[in-house]
């Protein structure tokens, strides 16, 4: 049986509303028309999705169902439109969705590298809309930060990096090296507690079953932090994230035995298209190969870095020494911290090893971490990823 995406955005529409007065007027037609396109679609699918009563309007169970699968159907659909029409106007465009605080400069020249005729866009997302963006092929592929809801989307873990606590610049933990969770216990999160279920678990306001103080709704990054500098409460974010908006007014600390924020690129599952396998193969190559010990990368000028990434299978102390330096000139660079030339913030640790998580990926945030942002580089060609 096929389905009639008109019934199904009509129906997206009054399950969102719950209301079919508001629901037609947003679909400027008549709420009699919308009434009869609804009823038509619980006949074609032999289902009831409403529950309806002088009060109210109600979705059943079944009409839940169809209002998540809708939204995606509706998606994709709205996406395939947008990619059709781009085709037969002669544009070949490919966007890459990424969040605050990653840098995918390196994935996406090597990308247009490979792809002169393919114009490559980026769009920084959010906590909001990291995953509906992929699923409305407003980007092809887009870097998450997770927990999301991976529903309809395939993934390749990246890498996972430490999260620190932001707080007030007099606060009393301001200028720690860093923190354990339980340091945090009697403070106020600005974040649901599921973010930091480490928090959640001893945290002072959430004892005897209280609910959490007041947590307004964040939109960005930016509106998270201008609480924390009016002393509101804090945020847990990942380092990257907390670097990139370093200012006056706060101070992030490291939070030394909470779980690390994971990263992975994720793509619509129903789409097969060559060019998504050759960027996600790229991503994946370009992280692999930036894996060396944070406390290397900051010995290397980044013109090091840069010829390290080039000859990607190669050591690190094999490029130092092809250009005269290796393990005695790492070290001696650490003696003159000035000479540190990798264009970014500089981290406050930077002896974090390299560990397995359960899945066998590194756990390691030097792996792409170049002190306050994640950086990927390597030029090696990597082999098409298969289902994509």
């Amino acid at each position: 049986m096929d389905v009639d995406l008109r019934k199904v955005r009509y129906f997206v529409a009054v399950a969102e509303h719950l209301n079919f007065g508001r629901a037609a007027q947003a679909l400027h037609i008549a709420q009699p028309v919308l009434s009869r396109q609804i009823r038509a679609l619980e006949q074609e699918l032999k289902v009831q999705l409403f529950e309806r009563d002088k009060r109210a309007t109600r979705l059943t169970p079944a009409g839940q169902a169809l209002l998540e699968d809708g939204r995606g159907l509706l998606a994709a659909a709205d996406a395939a439109r947008r990619r059709i029409a781009d085709v037969a106007a002669g544009e070949r465009v490919f966007t890459v969705g990424f969040m605050p605080g990653l840098i995918v400069t390196p994935a996406v020249s090597e990308f247009s590298r490979r792809h002169p005729e393919v114009t490559v866009e980026v769009l920084r997302t959010d906590w909001i809309n990291q995953t509906a963006v992929v699923h409305d092929g407003t980007v092809d592929v887009g870097y998450l930060r997770l927990p999301v809801d991976l529903r309809g989307l395939t993934t390749e873990p990246l890498l996972s990096e430490q999260r620190v606590a932001v707080v007030p610049a007099g606060h009393r933990l301001a200028g720690k090296d860093s923190v354990l969770v339980a340091d945090l216990a009697a403070e106020h999160l600005l974040q649901d507690p599921e973010a930091v279920p480490e928090w959640r678990d001893i945290a002072v306001e959430l004892r005897d079953g209280r609910p959490p103080g007041r947590i307004p709704f964040f939109r960005t990054v930016e509106e998270k932090l201008e609480h924390v500098a009016a002393g509101h409460g804090i945020v847990v974010l990942p380092l990257s994230t907390a670097t990139f908006y370093t200012r006056a007014d706060i101070s992030h600390v490291l939070v030394g035995d909470i779980a690390p924020n994971q990263v992975c690129l994720a793509w619509d599952s129903q789409r097969r298209s060559p060019r998504i396998g050759d960027y996600v193969a790229i991503a994946r190559t370009v992280c692999s190969a930036a894996a060396v010990p944070a406390a290397r990368l900051l010995a290397c000028p980044l013109t090091r870095l840069l010829a390290a990434a080039q000859v990607g299978a190669e050591e690190p102390d094999e490029v130092l020494a092809r250009q005269g330096g290796g393990a005695d000139a790492a070290e001696e660079e650490d003696q003159h911290p000035d000479r540190v030339e990798v264009g970014l913030d500089q981290p406050e640790h930077a002896d974090h090893q390299p560990e397995q998580d359960d899945q066998g990926h590194r756990a390691d945030v030097a792996a792409a971490h170049v002190p306050g942002r994640h950086f990927c580089e390597n030029v090696a060609v990597p082999p098409r990823v298969p289902g994509v």
